[in-house]
């Protein structure tokens, strides 16, 4: 049974909201914020119709709704949807370092993970050469428990042990949580696209963060330096 229209407004809502304030999203937040022209009464129902179905969760009796990875990936197929029908370009970023395949991956990398605000991970698989940059994405409220920091780190390290072998079979796929190929990962999301670079070379591109990640811009960004690059 697929989400009325109505159903589907109020969780793309908590979702990007859940995504910007790090915290449970309420039925009066959502009617005071979005000015939508239903009542509060109203859109608790239909949040706890999304609940029923595994798109929101509640994390205590009183709390309002943070997503599923059930509700993240909803909200990720609809943004693949729209990127798929818009064209980007992104040449700035690789007209300056076109002849220097090792320095332009390397500050694709740096510029992915400065507009992204996600921990980047590139691999230029003929040179076996990684670059990691973004770090300051262990400053997001999930990383205050330092448990949690600790899986993340033992993630990636798996990760990179991974990353040569690992096969995509799309132009851009999306891991969220328990979707994770990778069995340390099942916490945290994972954006990975395989591009080509001048002389096609091949090389990896991997977003990694908790899934409270801005998916649409992340998604966007590394669509536009897919298509970018396909174009030299």
């Amino acid at each position: 049974m697929e989400l009325t229209q109505r159903q589907s407004k109020i969780l793309v809502w908590v979702v990007r909201d859940y995504i910007d304030l790090a915290r449970p999203i309420s039925s009066q937040f959502l009617e005071k914020k979005h000015k939508i022209g239903i009542s509060s009464p109203m859109i608790r129902i239909e949040m706890q119709r999304l609940t029923e179905r595994g798109f929101l969760k509640q994390p205590h009796t009183s709390a309002g709704r943070i997503p599923t990875d059930k509700g993240y990936r909803f909200f990720v197929d609809r943004i693949i949807e729209k990127t798929k029908k818009k064209e980007k370009r992104e040449k700035d970023w690789i007209e300056k370092e076109i002849g220097d395949v090792v320095r332009l991956i390397q500050v694709l990398t740096k510029n992915l993970a400065e507009r992204t605000k996600s921990l980047v991970l590139s691999y230029l698989k003929e040179r076996e050469i990684l670059f990691k940059e973004g770090w300051d994405v262990l400053k997001e409220p999930e990383f205050r428990d330092e448990k949690l920091v600790s899986r993340f780190l033992e993630f990636l390290l798996e990760f990179e042990k991974m990353l040569g072998e690992f096969e995509i079979c799309s132009e851009i796929e999306v891991f969220i949580g328990k979707e994770n190929p990778f069995p340390k990962g099942k916490e945290f999301s994972l954006i990975f696209s395989k591009c080509y670079l001048p002389k096609r070379k091949e090389g990896i591109f991997a977003l990694v963060g908790p899934k409270r990640m801005d998916y649409y811009r992340n998604i966007t960004l590394l669509e536009s330096l897919r298509e970018s690059l396909t174009k030299f």
